[in-house]
């Protein structure tokens, strides 16, 4: 599918066809961001599936004109970040929700290291000779990172791997621009969507019970640090989220001085100062 602006009406489509069944659905989709169009976090796509009682799975990549992310055993950036995300909800469970990068970091997490003046951890991202970079400035303005996994005896492979597979998806099938192949006439958007129904491989209900039996294994580990307890995809961000909307969303002063000028360049009334 090949679209620029058609996500607000993904999330929409895709709560009123979750509302609309009795039964679970599983949802893929891989999508391709190439040049200056911009998708949101791809959980929020996942969960807007998962919201109405069905379990989805999301990938989307973010593929600028000039690639960001260097291949295993490369030194110029070919590929977007190519993020996936999974939101499946369980019968008893808070939903099960993971929102990752198939690179070792996001390019959010260079730019707020950038803005809090901040390093980076070396392996995350390199300079144009290919050496790891730690300068949280000069990682975000190189905008080379490195494939999941960091550096081949890490396993980085597998991470561009997966960002190669996210890129043939979404970018390669729907005939988007991609790779080197990159241009400001081809499409900009591609995604893959691919749905399931639980119910054609078992009886209804049992998918639900079956991951709340998983997740409470998993969480049941024992952890090597007792004031650590062992977390699933999700559960991070279900903690976040009820305390930002309590307290609210924090933002770095150098943040708050950009949106300031976004809304002066826009002629709108700054209101983040009230």
């Amino acid at each position: 599918m090949r679209s620029r602006n058609f996500l607000t009406l993904v999330r929409k489509e895709l709560s009123e066809l979750v509302a609309s069944r009795s039964y679970w659905l599983l949802l893929l989709i891989v999508g391709a961001l190439v040049g200056h169009a911009f998708i949101t976090a791809t959980s929020l796509y996942a969960e807007a599936s998962g919201a109405g009682g069905g379990p989805a799975a999301l990938s989307q990549g973010l593929n600028p004109l000039s690639g960001i992310v260097v291949p295993t055993f490369g030194a110029k950036a070919m590929l977007g970040t190519n993020p996936i995300a999974v939101a499946a909800p369980a019968a008893r469970n808070p939903t099960f929700m993971l929102d990752m990068a198939t690179s070792t970091a996001s390019v959010g997490r260079l730019t707020a290291a950038w803005r809090k003046g901040q390093a980076v951890p070396s392996g995350w991202a390199l300079d144009p000779s290919g050496r790891p970079v730690t300068n949280g400035r000069r990682a975000a303005r190189y905008r080379r990172l490195t494939p999941l996994g960091s550096t081949p005896e890490m396993g980085s492979h597998k991470g561009y791997g997966l960002a190669t597979a996210v890129e043939i998806l979404s970018s390669i099938l729907p005939g988007a621009s991609s790779g080197s192949h990159r241009s400001n006439t081809a499409s900009r958007v591609g995604h893959f969507f691919l749905v399931l129904d639980p119910r054609r491989f078992r009886d209804q209900g049992n998918f639900g019970a079956d991951l709340d039996v998983l997740l409470d294994s998993l969480r049941a580990t024992p952890p090597v640090d007792p004031a650590q307890a062992v977390l699933v995809a999700g559960d991070p961000e279900h903690v976040a989220g009820r305390e930002r909307l309590h307290t609210g969303v924090p933002l770095t002063r150098s943040l708050l001085e950009d949106l300031r000028t976004v809304a002066r360049d826009a002629g709108v009334p700054f209101m983040l100062d009230r």
